[in-house]
């Protein structure tokens, strides 16, 4: 259960991001700040996550893309298994309007 909450939190930070920096442009701090209060929000510790920010033209014609990567390591609390944690990731593209 808490897996699959942590990632719709992930997927959630990685999508508002991306829909923030595709009507305005912001900077790679603004949107990290933007994943980082969003994981926080949805009670996921944002020290725990990595994210890029990369935009790429693509289409024909072509547009600015912008795709937010995040990934997140949930640490699992089993004493009977043997994994240490889960690997969570979202990627989200979006085309700006700027």
């Amino acid at each position: 259960g808490r897996v699959i909450q942590a990632y719709v939190v992930v997927e959630n930070a990685a999508r508002e991001a991306a829909f923030a920096g595709a009507a305005e442009q912001l900077s790679d701090s603004d949107l990290r700040a933007l994943i980082d209060a969003e994981l926080q929000r949805g009670g996921v510790s944002s020290g725990s996550a990595a994210s890029t920010i990369t935009y790429q033209s693509k289409g024909s014609p072509a547009a600015q893309t912008l795709i937010v990567n995040l990934t997140y390591e949930f640490p699992l609390v089993m004493l009977v298994l043997s994994i240490p944690s889960v690997t969570v990731r979202a990627q989200v593209e979006t085309v700006t309007f700027w």
